[in-house]
């Protein structure tokens, strides 16, 4: 591996079939964008993460450098009033949870152990609080963006519509960092909950009973936070065995409300009144719900994602088998999410599968394949031939060398 100008810290280093990687560390923006000018420029390769927790890919890809963003998790300011916080995005979800606990405020996401907000940012996925809270695109307000070419760009900004034209944040935020790497973001906060009840439910018609109910909770305006319909075997480590013994479904739905207590119990009737004959419901305290959560924020890689209306999914998962036969399976039918457990070749077949099935019905939407760093995503029946014009172009302004995120392909 040749030597670098930068001035970083060097934390390991090796060979791999991919070729030569190294594993360093930056101390402030200024040191990563010097860094990524130089790689840049050297035409290596910039991955974000820990090469051990992202893999050093397998196919020849050249050098490789591994970025540690950990040190850039300074808090720039806090506007306790306004429920702002602009902070370096290294720092560790945990860390901004507990940071912010101390004054009853949160940013309300729930990601994988470890995560940092460049993970959540770049990944575009908020967990099962999104439902409730709206996805990372609604959660950032701006961001200070490291491009390959070494210039920091600013986006957004510390206010709620204060931007006029296209909002660049809502381009980098679920980009995969393939247009510039982001460094301080400005986050929009909420008070922290009073309270929190869990409502897990089963349904002897499966995944497609639960889908029905998840509309019905979805229509009724009730505050619900999470709805993330899960495989049983995820919380099986969790639920008391009293109350599992009572089903044998492969498949509950989750369902969890964060407010003050007087509306905690008055909601939870109201959720299980919706409930007809062949459904089943257990109710959980605080302590079990965050247990819960944490369950089902973190789908194994690698998995699918496929994006569409609920309404769809129910067909999907009748008319696909493919899809009604994957081990792992989470649906987040706010979001429009379906993931299930997939390698890449099986990725292949469900897409060609998918295809078949959309130009019969006329239909289209998103599909992608997720693996640690390396993403596939595309549209089906076929690519949008315009979003990936326009994605290609953007990609070449913003990193011509091709330097940044080089297993993530967009359309």
């Amino acid at each position: 591996m040749r030597a670098l100008a930068t001035p970083i810290k060097v934390l390991a280093d090796g060979v791999s079939k991919a070729g030569n990687w190294m594993h360093v560390k930056v101390e402030n923006p200024s040191m990563l964008s010097q860094l990524l000018k130089e790689c840049s420029a050297a035409n290596m390769k910039v991955i974000i993460g820990d090469p051990r927790e992202v893999g050093v890919p397998s196919s020849d890809s050249g050098e490789i450098v591994f970025v540690d963003l950990r040190s850039l998790s300074n808090v720039r300011e806090h506007c306790l009033p306004d429920q702002v916080i602009s902070v370096g995005t290294g720092m560790a979800i945990a860390e901004l949870d507990a940071m912010l606990g101390h004054n009853r405020q949160w940013w309300p996401v729930a990601a994988p152990p470890n995560s940092t907000i460049h993970d959540v940012i770049v990944s575009g996925d908020g967990g099962p609080l999104e439902h409730g809270y709206g996805g990372p695109r609604h959660l950032t307000l701006g961001l200070d963006v490291n491009l390959a070419n070494g210039t920091c760009i600013k986006t957004g900004g510390k206010v709620v519509k204060n931007v006029t034209g296209y909002d660049m944040t809502k381009l980098i935020v679920g980009s995969r960092g393939i247009f510039g790497v982001p460094s301080l973001a400005h986050l929009r906060l909420y008070a922290k909950p009073e309270s929190c009840r869990s409502l897990v439910v089963a349904s002897e018609t499966g995944m497609l009973g639960l889908l029905n109910l998840a509309n019905k909770f979805m229509l009724s305006g009730l505050p619900i936070a999470v709805l993330e319909l899960v495989e049983s075997a995820s919380l099986s480590a969790i639920l008391p065995l009293g109350a599992a013994a009572g089903t044998s479904q492969k498949f509950f739905m989750l369902c969890q409300i964060y407010e003050h207590e007087q509306v905690i119990m008055e909601t939870l009737p109201q959720l299980q009144a919706m409930q007809t004959s062949g459904f089943w419901s257990f109710t959980f305290e605080q302590e079990l719900s965050g247990q819960l959560l944490k369950a089902v924020s973190d789908m194994p890689t690698p998995f699918m994602e496929i994006d569409c209306a609920p309404s769809v999914m129910a067909l999907l998962w009748q008319e696909v088998s493919q899809i009604s036969l994957a081990e792992r399976v989470r649906v987040r039918p706010g979001a429009g999410r379906m993931r299930l457990s997939c390698d890449e070749k099986t990725f292949s077949e469900v897409r060609a599968s998918l295809s078949r099935w959309c130009e019969k019905k006329s239909m289209s939407f998103s599909v992608a394949w997720i693996d640690r760093d390396r993403v596939i995503a595309s549209e089906v029946p076929q690519g949008n031939a315009a979003a990936s014009n326009i994605i290609t172009k953007i990609k070449q302004q913003f990193d011509p060398s091709g330097c940044l995120s080089p297993f993530a392909s967009l359309y």
